[in-house]
């Protein structure tokens, strides 16, 4: 019986395209390093979305704060199919579903308007343990609040291999049919 299931957000709650905002800003290999640099400290909590924008307005000249914020949110696609339905059930049936995401508040935000379910769900975020995936601090940050998930589902392959490593049941996603298969 699985009493905990870890899910990451991008690509399998929803889908998310990485190098839109790059690319809506006319940037073809995507951030400069000062960019990623930012997108690096507002994930890990050491600058607030305020700073974050304030930031990228002086490294983008020609564009506003709302512009900014509205191509920054287009990273964050529709959600996949069938996953908000099935984090229903499976809360329903008594699992405890908790989302584990390399994340930016101002991402977080946005997903929970496309995923609105999503705030009935806890999580462990980069913004939050100071650092990403597959560092050891963040899989000892769910395992501090939730213990070790029954099962944790990733689409990224290096980070289900650095999650078995660190001794968890972790499954490349699929698909949600394919979730409830190992679920139920």
């Amino acid at each position: 019986m699985i009493k905990t299931i870890a899910v990451d957000i991008g690509n399998v709650s929803v889908y998310i395209d990485t190098f839109a905002f790059p690319r809506a800003l006319g940037l073809k290999d995507g951030f400069t390093p000062e960019m990623r640099e930012l997108q690096r400290r507002v994930e890990w909590g050491e600058i607030t979305d305020e700073e974050f924008f304030s930031e990228l307005l002086k490294l983008t000249p020609g564009w506003s704060d709302e512009q900014l914020r509205k191509v920054f949110d287009t990273i964050l696609l529709s959600p996949v199919p069938g996953m908000e339905a099935l984090l229903a059930k499976l809360s329903a049936s008594g699992v405890q579903v908790a989302f584990f995401s390399d994340i930016s508040p101002a991402h977080l935000k946005g997903f929970r308007e496309r995923f609105p379910s999503a705030v009935n769900y806890p999580g462990i975020y980069s913004f939050d343990v100071g650092a990403w995936k597959p560092s050891p601090k963040f899989f000892e940050a769910f395992e501090k609040r939730f213990g070790k998930p029954d099962i944790y589902v990733d689409d990224r392959l290096d980070l289900i291999q650095a999650a078995q490593q660190h001794g968890w049941n972790a499954q490349q996603f699929q698909n949600a049919e394919w979730l409830e298969g190992i679920v139920f």
